[in-house]
């Protein structure tokens, strides 16, 4: 009986070995952290695991997530990146192993200025993120500088009402949101844009996105 006993042990643990890594298969910690900061990085999301490879390998992660990223690199085949109903779903064959509400700027600005404030996103010719404090630091006070050139802004209320622009070399200045102000139609968006030409030649940047308030005389 003893010797029975044994054996059945050992066949117990073993499947629930095996039960147990099956499951893990579909673990990926700290997958929802990575994708929050590729959306921090791009104000969008992944379209493919490619993109979000692509992403990984030009960061810094600790540590920490280095099951996850391995996870994703060897099951890169298999797992899937979907839009549905304005909710990104990350699936590996059947299972779904993330799932997370799809954010906007353009829907956020208006409640939670705070984090877009502050923020300027530069793009490389290949589409890829270029994070340098020294640049950004020399965006900031260039645009500074051109912005104590004019004393009023547009109000929306009591507050000063804010715009995420978009610059591409190949189109100019332009609204990240749809809908937003005529540029055209104010002189500081004439001058920032012709500012971004010379600076965006000198760092060999494609593409910046950034937040500002709406300047007038």
């Amino acid at each position: 009986m003893r010797l029975v006993f044994f054996i059945f042990a050992i066949n117990l643990m073993s499947c629930s070995s095996i039960k147990l890594s099956g499951q893990q298969k579909y673990v990926y910690p700290g997958l929802g952290m990575i994708i929050d900061g590729y959306y921090q990085a791009f104000y969008d999301y992944p379209r493919t695991v490619d993109d979000l490879i692509s992403f990984i390998d030009v960061c810094e992660f600790s540590e920490n997530f280095d099951t996850t990223i391995e996870k994703l690199k060897n099951n890169r085949d298999e797992i899937i990146l979907n839009d549905k109903k304005n909710t990104l779903v990350i699936s590996l064959g059947n299972r779904v192993i993330y799932e997370t509400a799809l954010r906007s700027p353009c829907d956020e600005l208006s409640y939670n200025r705070g984090f877009y404030l502050g923020r300027v996103l530069f793009f490389d010719a290949k589409g890829l993120s270029v994070a340098s404090d020294e640049i950004t630091s020399e965006f900031k006070n260039g645009l500074k500088e051109r912005k104590m050139r004019y004393d009023r802004t547009e109000k929306d209320g009591d507050i000063n009402k804010y715009v995420i622009l978009k610059f591409v070399q190949s189109e100019g200045l332009t609204p990240f949101c749809d809908g937003s102000i005529p540029l055209k139609d104010y002189e500081y968006f004439q001058v920032v844009e012709e500012y971004l030409i010379v600076f965006s030649e000198k760092h060999h940047l494609n593409r910046i996105i950034f937040t500002t308030p709406i300047f007038y005389r």
